[in-house]
């Protein structure tokens, strides 16, 4: 739909070939977050009383509290992921016809209209871990209303991997 939409107003679309695979930095980012085990989001729940939502703190990379040396070597391969998109970003000069980078990178913010209550699916959230990751500016824009149908189930579905698989199946 949006990529049409921009087509036929007369920009340039590209397909985005991240030069990190995804998972990558999902899980570098699960890391930094999961870093000090959680406390943060126990104690401001405590504070309310508010239930800690499972979900929310059952990441698979949730070891405990790391040490300061182990957090500076996640920021040293954050910023050389960052350094890495910087560049492919630049790159795509060869690609546009405006003789510039790419002026925004258009993806969805999530892979469904929702889950089922109850059941988190923290590894499909493959669309915003990069923004938050490379420290990128973004904004929603919501394009259209959930419509039966257009949004079919793909006959043909190949994922990308098991979560994307899972997403689909649920």
């Amino acid at each position: 739909l949006t990529r049409q939409k921009l087509i036929g107003m007369g920009h340039d679309v590209i397909e985005w070939e991240p030069p990190i695979p995804h998972e990558f930095i999902r899980d570098n980012l699960n890391s930094i977050f999961t870093s000090e085990g959680f406390n943060e989001i126990k104690e401001e729940c405590a504070k309310s009383g508010e239930p800690v939502i499972e979900t929310l703190v059952a990441a698979e990379t949730a070891d405990g509290e790391l040490l300061v040396s182990e957090h500076w070597k996640q920021a040293q391969v954050k910023y050389e992921t960052q350094m890495k998109y910087d560049e492919y970003w630049r790159s795509t000069i060869k690609k546009t016809t405006t003789g510039r980078p790419v002026d925004a990178w258009i993806s969805p913010v999530w892979e469904s209209t929702s889950h089922m209550v109850g059941i988190g699916q923290p590894d499909c959230t493959g669309y915003t871990y990069p923004v938050n990751y490379l420290d990128l500016s973004s904004v929603i824009v919501p394009i259209s209303n959930t419509d039966k149908s257009i949004d079919t189930i793909y006959e043909n579905f190949e994922p990308f991997n098991e979560g994307d698989k899972r997403m689909n199946d649920t």
